[in-house]
């Protein structure tokens, strides 16, 4: 089934205020906790902690994710998605334009 994409308030953060709406395919239902928060930001290094965990979990040791399954679907539908491999930068995850990331993950 093909969802449409979700329209989404967005802060343009200008002198004058205001916000803009911005039509973006949020993330499938449901992320593992803590990548995004608050239904408006996106912490890249939960993201890259989740990664190596569902890899460390499906590939190294072979399992199936456990209680962490459905979440891990979600995940790497996520991922597979929003994925993008070059030869000059290798993997690159595009950002979601509606979600801030907070400076504390930098």
């Amino acid at each position: 089934m093909h969802t449409k994409p979700k329209r989404v308030e967005k802060d343009i953060g200008s002198a004058g205020g205001g916000t803009v709406d911005v039509v973006e395919e949020l993330p499938p239902f449901p992320q593992p906790e803590g990548i995004f928060t608050r239904g408006t930001h996106f912490h890249p290094k939960q993201f890259l902690v989740t990664l190596e965990a569902m890899y460390d979990e499906l590939v190294v040791r072979e399992k199936s994710g456990g209680e962490c399954s459905t979440e891990y679907g979600a995940f790497a539908s996520m991922i597979v998605k929003r994925l993008t491999v070059t030869a000059d930068d290798g993997p690159l995850f595009e950002l979601y334009s509606v979600f801030q990331v907070p400076e504390t993950d930098f």
